[in-house]
C-alpha cells in the first residue's frame, strides 16, 4: 500500500469550502471598511486645511461682521466643500468669536468641521 496516494475526502473539501465562504466575506468587508475610513480621513484633513485657510483670509482681510457669510471652494478646485462663517459677540465686548464651518458630502450637514477663533473688534 505504499504506492497509493492519499487524496482529500469529500468532507475535508466541504469543510474547506465552508471555511472560505465564512472568512472571505468578512475579509472583504474589513478591507472595504478600511478604504472608507481612509477616504473619510482624507476629506476631514482637506476640510481642516480649507477651514484654516479661509479663517486666515478672513482675519487678514478683517472681513467679519456680526452676521453670517457663506461660500464654497470651487475656485480652489474643491466644489464638494462649502463654508459658513459666523461672527458673534463674545463675553468680552472688545472681542468677536469668529467660527468657520466647512461642510461636505451629499447632505449639507452630513459631515462638517468647525474652527473658532477670537478677534479684536474695531471700536468706533
Amino acid at each position: 500500500m505504499e504506492g497509493l496516494r492519499k487524496a482529500f475526502t469529500l468532507i475535508e473539501v466541504l469543510a474547506a469550502v465552508v471555511l472560505v465562504g465564512i472568512i472571505l466575506p468578512a475579509a472583504v468587508s474589513g478591507i472595504s471598511m478600511a478604504v472608507r475610513v481612509a477616504s473619510n480621513s482624507a476629506k476631514i484633513q482637506r476640510a481642516g486645511i480649507l477651514a484654516e485657510n479661509r479663517l486666515a483670509e478672513i482675519r487678514l482681510e478683517e472681513n467679519w461682521t456680526k452676521s453670517q457669510q457663506t461660500g464654497d471652494f470651487e475656485e480652489e478646485g474643491f466644489k464638494d466643500f462649502r463654508w459658513l462663517m459666523r461672527a458673534e459677540d463674545w463675553t468680552d465686548p472688545s472681542l468677536l468669536e469668529v467660527s468657520i464651518t466647512v461642510y461636505w458630502g451629499e447632505d449639507i450637514q452630513r459631515d462638517s468641521i468647525e474652527l473658532t477663533t477670537l478677534v479684536k473688534q474695531e471700536t468706533d
